[in-house]
C-alpha cells in the first residue's frame, strides 16, 4: 500500500459529537484570545486618555495659578500674550497670535507625551497577558492553549513593533526596554531589530542586528509547532535580513552575511563568518587578525 492509503487508512474519522465538540472548543479559542486581545488595545487606550486628559487638567490650574500670581505684575508680556481681564474664575488673558502659537506648539509635545505614556501602559498590559511558553514540540491546532498563547504573544509583540517602530520615540530607543521587559535576555550596549519570541531569546553584550535581522524561537512544521531557545553570543553581527532559527547557537564574535539563515539547532563556533540559506562556514579569524580587532 502507498504512503497516501496507508494515511487515508490511519486517519481518524470524527464522529459528529466530536465534531461539535471541535466546533465548541474553537468558539471558545477565539472568545479567549478576542477579549485579551481587546484588553490589551483598548485598556491601556482609556487609561492613556484619562491620563492625558488629566494632566492637561493640572496643567490649566498651574497656568491658572501662574496667571493670577505673576502675570499681572509682568505688564511688558500684556502686548505679546494678551491683556488681563479680571473674571469670576481668576484673571484670563485675551488670546494673540503669540498665545495661539504657543497653544499649537504644544499640540505635538502633547502627542509626544500621550504616546510615551500609552506605550508605558501597554508595556504593563504585556508584562501580564505574555506568558512564556516552555521549549517543546506542540500540536499546531486553534484548540490547543499553547497556539492560543502563542499568537497571543506574536501579536502583542508585533503590535508594540508596529506602534512604536517611527516617530519621536523610535524602534532603537525602546525596542530594548520592551523585549527585556518580555522576557529577553539582551547584553549592553544592543539595540534589537526583531525577535518573535523574547522568552526564548538570549543576546550577548555588544551584538549589532541589523535593520529588519530577526531571531526566531519558534517554527511550524506541518502539524506541529517547535519552541526552543536561540542564542547569540558577544560581539556578534546580523546582517541585514538575516534569520536565526529556534535552537540555534552563535559564540561569540560571529558574523552572520546579509540575507542568510541559521537553521534550527545549527552551533556556530566563536571567532568565525557565515553566509547563505542555510548559512556555511565562509572563514575562521586566525590569531592575528582578533589580535588586530581586540
Amino acid at each position: 500500500m502507498n504512503g497516501k492509503g496507508a494515511d487515508r487508512q490511519n486517519a481518524k474519522i470524527l464522529t459528529q459529537e466530536e465534531l461539535k465538540q471541535e466546533a465548541r472548543a474553537l468558539r471558545r479559542a477565539n472568545t479567549w484570545f478576542a477579549v485579551r486581545h481587546n484588553l490589551f488595545l483598548i485598556a491601556p487606550a482609556i487609561l492613556t486618555f484619562l491620563t492625558v486628559t488629566s494632566i492637561i487638567f493640572v496643567a490649566f490650574k498651574v497656568l491658572q495659578w501662574v496667571l493670577d500670581t505673576f502675570y499681572v505684575n509682568y505688564p511688558v508680556l500684556w502686548p505679546i500674550l494678551g491683556y488681563p481681564t479680571l473674571t469670576l474664575g481668576g484673571l484670563t488673558i485675551t488670546l494673540t497670535p503669540a498665545t495661539v502659537a504657543l497653544i499649537l506648539a504644544a499640540i505635538p509635545i502633547v502627542h509626544v507625551i500621550a504616546k510615551f505614556i500609552y506605550f508605558l501602559y501597554l508595556l504593563v498590559f504585556a508584562k501580564i497577558l505574555v506568558k512564556p511558553i516552555p521549549e517543546g514540540r506542540y500540536p499546531y491546532t486553534p484548540a490547543n492553549p499553547v497556539v492560543r498563547q502563542f499568537i497571543l504573544n506574536a501579536t502583542i509583540t508585533g503590535t508594540f513593533l508596529n506602534f512604536f517602530g517611527e516617530g519621536p520615540w523610535g524602534r532603537a530607543e525602546l525596542s530594548r526596554l520592551m523585549y527585556k521587559a518580555l522576557g529577553a535576555k539582551v547584553g549592553k550596549n544592543v539595540f534589537p531589530a526583531t525577535i518573535l519570541d523574547p522568552y526564548l531569546a538570549e543576546v550577548g553584550d555588544g551584538t549589532v542586528m541589523g535593520a529588519y535581522s530577526c531571531i526566531a524561537g519558534h517554527a511550524i512544521e506541518g502539524d506541529t509547532i517547535l519552541f526552543a531557545k536561540a542564542k547569540v553570543g558577544r560581539k556578534c553581527v546580523l546582517g541585514f535580513r538575516s534569520l536565526v532559527w529556534p535552537g540555534a547557537e552563535l559564540g561569540d564574535n560571529v558574523i552572520i552575511g546579509t540575507y542568510s539563515m541559521v537553521p534550527k539547532g545549527a552551533k556556530l563556533p566563536s571567532n568565525s563568518v557565515w553566509a547563505g540559506i542555510p548559512v556555511k562556514l565562509v572563514k575562521k579569524f586566525d590569531e592575528e587578525e582578533k589580535g588586530s580587532e581586540g
